[in-house]
């Protein structure tokens, strides 16, 4: 007998129709959960042998009834296993509200926790889940508040980080926010249905999911710094007209970006050949976590963004253009198959970690026109053997060079600043006037 079988004969239901109309639901919460099979099964067996306290709360058509019984039943089945019962009373009975009085601070409606947003008419600002959900997550457009319906237009910072049983969410269409690491490290995140009257989603808001495409709607203006950072999963980005605002490593770290679709009425942005530009093509934002081969840039770049390439492995040579002044902090972090920099004459600030794990540089050589290097520029670079480095910066502290197990000379001006501790390891030091 499957578990389905065993449910329906703990709930005895009057009416069979309302539990097996559901079944595709229920199946796809008992078989999908994150939980092993020898705990579902432990799971169902205790409910099983304890039939009528089980049956009780499966039952009742409203959750909010049922936390006398959801207690009881935590103490015999464990966290794990009540958090499993309640996305099956869900499945079973749909999402009963709960009416709640005029909000004068947090309150909740059963499901999570809210608080009025000030000065905004009937909106509210999503706190948090009452307790940690799974599967497919699904928030309401409104509640209702002393008889009136209140809608949902903010999702608090760190609401849902780290829910990583969530698969999908549906998100209310009146939302127009979404705060800085709302749904980090979910990691089984893989669709999310954005509205379309959102507007800006913020830093780290879905950093480190299992996310795949993302068609933004019309209204959204901003994206926040590392907002998708390393989705490792995440193939195709479509940017909509009004989106003005792109953060530092918003999709970096995306190792299967393929594409990113800019609407032709988009005044801010451009993609071509696998690199998001600013429209006029003087800085470098995204390059496509897919990229392969030879990187080299317009004419018109004069900086290339901070994690803009970071992870990009297929990048083999990068030639920068008699325009660049500045390479953003890890830019190029990782870049594994890049072989040969080719630095212009115009560089003047190269940011930290830069180049930082780029394994098969063998060799560099950065103009006069330098001014500033940042800490561990060139950490991790193996391979790398020589260094030539003409404008006077300094060096001490910055262990621009450390892991660089290969590095034998490096060419430095005189009157640079640096210990004998910033070049450990170096057997040759050449000094230049």
């Amino acid at each position: 007998m499957d578990r389905i079988d065993i449910l329906h004969g703990i709930i005895e239901t009057e009416d069979p129709d309302v539990f097996w109309a559901r079944e595709g639901k229920l199946r796809k919460i008992l078989e999908s959960c994150s939980l092993s099979s020898d705990d579902k099964e432990n799971i169902i067996r205790s409910c099983t042998e304890d039939r009528k306290l089980t049956k009780r709360f499966l039952s009742e058509p409203s959750l909010d009834k049922t936390a006398d019984i959801q207690k009881e039943l935590e103490q015999r089945i464990g966290a794990k296993g009540i958090n499993y019962l309640r996305d099956i009373h869900t499945a079973i009975h749909g999402y009963v509200r709960k009416e709640v009085s005029e909000p004068t601070g947090e309150f909740d409606d059963g499901r999570f926790v809210y608080r009025a947003v000030p000065a905004r008419r009937r909106c509210l600002d999503l706190l948090k889940p009452m307790t940690p959900p799974a599967y497919d997550l699904a928030i309401p457009d409104t509640v209702t508040v002393s008889g009136k319906e209140w809608k949902i237009v903010h999702i608090s910072d760190k609401a849902f980080e780290g829910c990583d049983a969530v698969k999908t969410v549906k998100l209310p269409a009146s939302l127009e926010t979404i705060g800085k690491n709302a749904f980090c490290n979910c990691t089984s995140l893989s669709s999310v249905d954005l509205p379309r009257h959102l507007t800006v989603i913020g830093d780290n808001a879905f950093a480190f999911t299992a996310l795949e495409e993302l068609p933004f709607k019309d209204y959204l203006e901003e994206i926040g710094n590392m907002a998708f950072y390393r989705c490792r999963k995440l193939k195709m980005v479509e940017l909509p007209k009004r989106t003005s605002q792109i953060g530092l490593g918003a999709f970096a770290g995306c190792s299967s970006l393929e594409t990113i679709s800019v609407d032709d009425k988009n005044g801010r942005f451009m993609f071509e050949d696998g690199v998001l530009y600013s429209r006029k093509q003087d800085r470098i934002v995204q390059v496509v976590g897919t990229f392969k081969g030879k990187l080299s840039p317009p004419r018109s770049l004069i900086t290339i963004e901070q994690y803009a390439a970071e992870d990009c492995a297929g990048i083999t040579e990068l030639d920068l253009p008699v325009s660049v002044t500045g390479i953003g902090a890890y830019a190029f972090r990782g870049c594994t198959e890049l072989a040969k920099v080719k630095f212009p004459n115009t560089i003047e600030r190269i940011g930290s970690g830069a180049f930082s794990g780029c394994r098969k540089l063998t060799s560099i050589d950065v103009p006069v026109s330098i001014k500033s290097i940042g800490k561990q520029a060139f950490s991790g670079c193996t391979s790398l053997e020589v260094g030539e480095i003409a404008g006077k910066v300094s060096y001490k502290g910055l262990n621009i060079f450390e892991e660089c197990t290969g590095l034998n000379r490096i060419t430095i001006r005189k009157d640079s600043e640096y210990t004998d501790a910033d070049f450990p390891k170096i057997t040759r030091i050449k000094f230049t006037r």
